[in-house]
């Protein structure tokens, strides 16, 4: 009995030594290398379809491989069984394996595999740092991703995603999630600076679900020396379209925009759409439009119109109208119903001058038409009332709180022409006439 045991033992021993020997034969024959090469090979072609394995190195349990990619090449060394190995890569061109990417990027770290996931844990180096992540891939997708980094560039990374913002200067972190029934959360907390015709400081979260590059919703935070904005919106393919609320917006700060320094902070909602380049925006008193020009209707009581201008109001009345900006310069179209000049310095100076108390006059309606630029402002005026017409021809205000112009005042037969100018006023004409002359009828 105990011969036929050892005889057995002896036969088993020498079928697994026999086994053992022929694997070690094989793969170190080439025609055993190049069936090791063509199953690895099989592996590589479910996650990097059209790759190439360029080099192959392996001992009992150990490997050094070598996968070609485009013109990229990833290296893998490390242990076989478990696999528990190293990997790293430089991409010279991004375009080349994420066609809607471009740039450059480094990977290195390990991979290794948990259950039924083939887990890459590392860093990535773009955009003047790094993002720390793991990825797990099973079933040849991507199951899981995580990943966070400080202090990327922003003008970098909108090279990278082909958006065109060279306004926008800046640092910002990320943070990005996956799995695979959910597209990617991106947050990037940013912080920088924005020079378009405007220059402030900003502090932003931006917010991102993206299927893809070409298919995201996007909410963004944003805190500028101007105000404060909160922009909703969906990309899809090279089309943006939001909506945006403001708060606090500082008007005066967005002379070079709009010309005039009007003194009031406001909030504004709106919308942008990049099918045809429109801003839309509105508030409780005023709407408009950008589309390269802008336009802009209002309709306000007097003691807010002349807040908006940012000095004492002179009449009161409904006011309004119409402004428009294109090139360097605006023009706008005004009118006032139901109006009554306020006394002030002015009145009682003409008073004093000519006799004439106009304040209290109820004057009907108003009308006011010119052009400003970032300087100055040019203005006509002219109300008409079966009682008193006043009128002004190329009056000119400057921002800098000086104005001149020439005041021409009837009541009844009696008409007087009086220069305004800052705090002097001169009466240059006076006399009686009986009919309408081109003097007084401005408009």
């Amino acid at each position: 009995m105990k011969k036929i045991f050892k005889s057995k033992w002896s036969l088993f021993l020498t079928v697994i030594m026999g086994i053992i020997i022929s694997v070690i034969v094989v793969l170190i024959t080439p025609m055993g290398h190049n069936l090791v090469k063509n199953l690895i090979q099989l592996k590589v072609h479910k996650y990097l379809p059209n790759s190439k394995i360029v080099y192959l190195d392996y001992g009992i349990n150990n490997f050094s491989l070598n996968i070609k990619y485009q013109k990229n090449i990833l290296k893998i060394y490390g242990q076989m069984i478990p696999l528990n190995a190293i990997f790293e890569s430089k991409i010279r061109n991004l375009q080349e394996i994420l066609k809607d990417y471009r740039g450059k990027m480094n990977l290195n770290g390990k991979v290794y595999e948990e259950g039924r996931f083939l887990i890459f844990d590392g860093i990535a180096s773009f955009a003047k740092s790094y993002l720390n992540f793991k990825a797990y891939l099973s079933d040849e997708r991507l199951e899981k991703f995580n990943g966070s980094g400080n202090d990327f560039s922003i003008q970098d990374i909108f090279y990278m995603t082909y958006i065109d913002f060279p306004f926008i200067r800046g640092k910002t972190d990320m943070e990005v999630n996956k799995t695979f029934s959910s597209p990617f959360l991106i947050t990037f907390n940013s912080s920088g600076f924005i020079n378009k015709k405007v220059s402030t400081d900003f502090l932003a979260i931006t917010k991102i679900k993206m299927k893809n590059i070409n298919d995201l919703d996007y909410e963004v935070n944003l805190k500028t020396d101007l105000g404060e904005f909160l922009l909703k919106g969906k990309k899809v393919y090279e089309k943006w379209a939001y909506d945006f609320k403001s708060d606090n917006l500082n008007l005066k700060k967005l002379k070079p925009v709009l010309f005039y320094p009007f003194a009031k902070k406001i909030s504004l909602i709106g919308s942008y759409d990049s099918v045809d380049n429109i801003y839309k925006f509105k508030n409780e008193d005023f709407d408009g439009y950008k589309d390269g020009n802008i336009k802009i209707s209002f309709k306000m009581p007097s003691n807010k119109f002349f807040e908006y201008l940012g000095f004492k109001r002179i009449f009161t009345g409904i006011v309004s109208g119409t402004l428009s900006i294109s090139g360097n310069k605006g023009h706008f179209d005004i009118v006032s119903d139901n109006s009554l000049i306020l006394s002030d310095f002015y009145t009682k100076k003409i008073k004093s001058l000519i006799g004439l108390d106009i304040s209290g006059q109820k004057i009907g309606r108003i009308f006011m038409k010119g052009n400003f630029d970032n300087n100055h402002v040019s203005f006509d005026i002219l109300s008409s009332d079966k009682n008193i017409t006043f009128s002004v021809k190329n009056g000119i205000f400057d921002y800098k709180g000086r104005f001149d112009f020439i005041l021409y005042i009837r009541q009844g037969s009696n008409v007087y022409k009086l220069r305004i100018s800052n705090n002097k006023i001169d009466v240059l004409e006076k006399k009686d006439v009986k009919e309408v002359d081109e003097k007084v009828m401005v408009f």
